[in-house]
């Protein structure tokens, strides 16, 4: 009895890695496509899509001299019909988002092309590289952009880049999920010793590859048949839903050298303080505040001063429609201009209700769009807005937003 379900057991383990290893497909070089690629005519597991990943694969190494990040990354797409150029997501336009913050990022190698069936043969046409634009999205970000040209129903869409990090933390996230169905999404990573990663999983269905390594580290994950996702009525946000994998560094070991990264929150809150496009506005003279701070001085009672100088601050600044976690002008320069982001205009209401002896404190927050906080990853980029805390009793409190209007 016990040697017939043994036989079973290995058997059905044998169909189990079989029908994975069926589920992986061949990944072909850059320009390089598949019969079988062109003669697709929809998702097999989504058939009602417009267009579809066909593959998105990246490679981490990592650099033994000085610990540099590296992610070559290869990404393509078959368009299926003409919705596709107004799908969610805009199949034919790419824009890649990179840390650009004192150079911690940068992309290099961009190479980009559309293939077209033509009477049997295939009519390749590449991207210009002059049509490869960097985009300034605020003081930490930027954006590498451009379209295919000459995309049609039939067509692939290839690209692939280089994005490298000069800091050992900065290890990609990985999204195995977006607005298009992805027939296989894989990240590998080379980790040398002296790193260890903390790897944060968020999936729900199986991988059809995953190593690890003598430290309990990823280093190969894939996913296979990945369903697109949109927002719908009611979701909290298209973020908290996306599978996908954070990493974060732990320890650096080497001969010589040995850190531990104990990241936690009151370390990312230290850390912003001594940022200048964050805690650096704290203190940032305004102009004409005398007269706001004299006039809130004559007014009986804090909650008076409070709502003066909300209104004040609210009445007198335009949002300019940026969610943002930190400064891109500075609170100065804002005032001047009567128009900025969501930290620039609630920073200038901390700097004068703090001027004004009302006890708050700046406080970052994560707006429902971009999703639920990950308690367990303390990390200041799951945040992308500030607002002002103001304990007024033990458990009451105010939460202000100057960029609002109600």
């Amino acid at each position: 009895m016990n040697k017939t379900f043994t036989l079973a057991l290995l058997c059905a383990l044998a169909v189990i890695a079989k029908a994975q290893t069926q589920d992986i497909p061949s990944i072909e070089p850059f320009g390089k496509v598949d019969p079988s690629e062109i003669a697709l005519k929809q998702c097999d597991f989504e058939p009602d899509a417009n267009a579809e990943v066909l593959f998105d694969k990246g490679n981490v190494t990592i650099s033994r001299n000085n610990a540099y990040i590296t992610i070559d990354r290869h990404i393509r797409i078959k368009i299926f019909n003409d919705k596709a150029q107004n799908a969610v997501g805009n199949a034919a336009n790419v824009r890649i988002l990179y840390y650009s913050d004192q150079h911690l990022q940068w992309i290099d190698r961009v190479q980009a092309e559309t293939i077209n069936p033509d009477n049997g043969n295939l009519s390749v046409t590449k991207v210009d590289k002059k049509q490869m634009f960097t985009q300034h999205v605020d003081q930490e970000l930027s954006a590498m952009t451009f379209t295919f040209p000459d995309v049609k129903p039939g067509s692939i869409l290839d690209y692939e880049f280089v994005m490298e990090s000069a800091s050992p933390d900065a290890f990609p996230d990985w999204y195995f999920q977006g607005p298009l169905p992805t027939r296989y999404s894989e990240l590998d990573a080379d980790i040398p010793y002296f790193l260890h990663y903390k790897n944060l999983l968020r999936v729900h269905q199986p991988t059809v590859k995953q190593e690890i390594d003598k430290d309990g580290q990823i280093t190969a994950i894939a996913l296979a048949n990945v369903p697109s996702i949109s927002a719908e009525p009611y979701i909290s946000s298209v973020d908290d839903n996306l599978q996908c994998m954070f990493s974060q560094l732990l320890s650096v070991n080497i001969p010589g050298y040995s850190d531990t990264f104990s990241e936690n929150w009151n370390k990312v809150g230290e850390d912003e303080v001594n940022f200048d496009n964050f805690g650096g506005q704290f203190r940032r003279k305004l102009e004409g505040e005398e007269g706001i701070l004299d006039h809130a001085k004559g007014l009986k009672n804090n909650d008076q001063k409070i709502a003066y100088i909300f209104d004040t601050v609210r009445n007198a600044m335009k949002w300019n429609g940026f969610y943002a976690r930190a400064t891109d002008d500075g609170t100065s320069k804002a005032w001047e201009k009567h128009i900025g982001n969501s930290a620039e205009i609630n920073l200038i209401l901390y700097h004068l209700l703090m001027r004004a002896g009302i006890d708050a404190y700046p406080i970052m927050l994560s707006t429902r769009t971009h999703g639920k906080v990950n308690p367990a990853y303390s990390n200041r980029f799951q945040f992308n807005t500030t607002a002002v805390y103001i304990p007024v009793d033990t458990v009451p409190n105010y939460v202000l937003d100057a960029t609002g209007k109600y």
